[in-house]
This record gives C-alpha cells, structure tokens and sequence, in this order.
C-alpha cells in the first residue's frame, strides 16, 4: 500500500519518537511509505540518525497514495489532510476527558479512523461522543526494539542529579504544564513515600510553552516550582530533583 505520512520525525520529544517508531513500523511492514514533516523550526532529536537515515533511504515519492496518515493533534489535520484520499487521524491525549474544541477540529477533518496508543485514551475519545460517528482503533506506539536491544547503554549517573546511589526510582517525563500535570505526579508521590523511604523522583521536564530561556534559567524554574511544592507538602518530602538537560537515547535508557 501507498501511504502518506505525516509526521515530525525530527521533532525532539514524545510526538517525535513516537513518529520515527511508526515511520519504521510501516516501512519494515513492507508498505510503500512517502513521509512529509510538517514542522518547522526544530532542530533534528538527538541520537536519532540512524532511524532517520533508515527512514529517508526507503521514503518513497508519489503524488496519490492509497491511504494518508496525520500524525499530529485534531487541530493540524485539516491543514494537512488530502481531500479525496482515505485519511487516519493519529494522536494521543493525556487527561480524561477532551478539550471541547478537539470536537470541532476531528468533525472537520473527517478521518476514516482514528488511531491512539492507549486503552485509556480510546475510551476518552468514546466518552466524547466521538465513538458514535468514527472507528476509534488502539494502535500501540512502535518502538524500535533492535535499536533499543544493541544500544548498549550505560545507567544514567543520577548521583550527579542529586538521587542517592540506593534509592529506587519514580520517574516522571513531561513538559512543566497542566496536561502534562507533574505536581499531580509529585502529589502522589508525596502521600506515598516519605523522606525515611529510599525512593526519589525524578522530574524529567521543561517549563511551560512560555517560558524564554535557556538551560541554565530553566533549572532555576523547575527547582522553584519543586521548592514551592515541598513547601506545601512538607519538607519530609525531600526526595525529589528535577533535570531539564536534554537527553539522548542512551542516557534514557
């Protein structure tokens, strides 16, 4: 089959790795894949070239495919999709419920089917009404197991993030804003452990959409954000750090 992907395959984050994944998972298919990063301004993830170099080298280029597939939030995928062509809405959420506008953006581009990762979020998307008027289909995010198993990566130095050598870790990975939710994360975190228990958290994040900064000013952000929420839990819950550096495949693994 023809297919037409769109995807930010270079994008740093979740949305980036989930698209190279998919990318992969359609061409080792077999299928006849044409990807289109619809993105401008990032600059290429880290640690990625060797799924990209596979990606661009057995990309194709055609003018009608079979079947186009927008990987992207509902918003986007009008403005991408190709009138005529059977198309398939890929996105994902966190919360439960949807954001009343997703509604609008998803009737408006009419996909043949909608795809999610998760259980959770299909049925999010069916509590929305949305069930009733398309296929909602869980496909699970294809990760790259070859890659993951001859990465051959060394453990994370969290000694010099702060975390105790014998602490288990709870690791939390998201940007710094209310979808995203990492003071719910430190709030359960805080009514289960205490400073007695050798467990810490990890806040992998960044600050919000807004924030003007770079590395340095954002560490200074997210250590205030964790000092303020100590603050309202307790100091007794001490355990926890926060890193805003980037990091490539192997340090995450």
């Amino acid at each position: 089959m023809k297919i037409e992907y769109v995807a930010p395959i270079t994008m740093v984050g979740g949305y980036g790795e989930a698209a190279r994944g998919t990318a992969l998972a359609l061409l080792r298919a077999g299928h006849e894949v044409q990807v289109r990063d619809p993105i401008d301004g990032y600059k290429e993830a880290p640690n990625t070239a060797g799924q990209l170099s596979e990606i661009l080298d057995r990309a194709h280029s055609f003018q009608k495919p079979d079947l186009q597939i927008v990987h992207a939030m509902p918003p986007a995928w009008s403005v991408h999709l190709r009138r005529g062509t059977p198309f398939i809405g890929l996105t994902a959420w966190e919360t439960d419920r949807l954001p009343h506008r997703w509604l609008r953006w998803i009737d408006d581009a009419r996909p043949q089917d909608i795809w999610v990762p998760t259980t959770f979020c299909a049925d999010v998307f069916r509590a929305s009404g949305l069930g009733s008027r398309y296929p909602i289909t869980v496909i699970p995010h294809p990760h790259d197991c070859d890659r993951i198993l001859s990465a051959g990566a060394a453990p994370l130095d969290l000694a010099q993030h702060g975390v105790a050598p014998d602490h288990k870790v709870v690791l939390f990975v998201g940007q710094w804003n209310a979808r995203k939710n990492p003071e719910a994360a430190f709030a359960a975190f805080a009514r289960t452990f205490s400073r007695g228990d050798k467990v810490s958290l990890i806040l992998k994040t960044w600050p919000p959409d807004d924030f003007r900064g770079g590395t340095t000013e954002a560490r200074a952000w997210v250590s205030k954000q964790i000092h303020r929420l100590r603050s309202a839990y307790g100091e007794r819950h001490a355990h926890v750090v926060g890193i805003v550096e980037s990091l490539g495949f192997t340090d995450l693994m």
